[in-house]
């Protein structure tokens, strides 16, 4: 995956990790999509492409340097707040149900 690409989901899933927590309804379950995201960024993490272009001027050549990096640091952060919203979406379920439970 691309760096700038994979930074844009992990911004996307923090985003929507944290409109989530602040939501009391249905929309609190968007943690699991934001689970999804984490979860799924934690393996991308494995092989993150940093790609540099350069520009000969004597020879008029493009050339391309493609790197490819594991951020062991990534991945361990994706993976613990995938979990954690994993649990936080179970929590937001069963703190719903409670709240019905007492409307009856």
């Amino acid at each position: 995956m691309d760096y700038m690409l994979y930074y844009f989901w992990l911004t996307a899933a923090f985003l929507i990790f944290f409109y989530s927590a602040g939501q009391k309804d249905w929309r609190g379950t968007f943690f699991a999509l934001s689970a999804a995201l984490f979860l799924a960024l934690a393996f991308a993490s494995w092989d993150i492409e940093t790609t540099y272009v350069f520009y000969n001027e004597t020879s008029g050549d493009i050339i391309t340097y493609t790197r490819s990096d594991y951020s062991q640091v990534n991945s361990y952060l994706c993976l613990g707040m995938g979990m954690l919203s994993i649990a936080l979406t179970f929590f937001k379920i069963w703190a719903s149900g409670l709240a019905e439970l007492r409307r009856e």
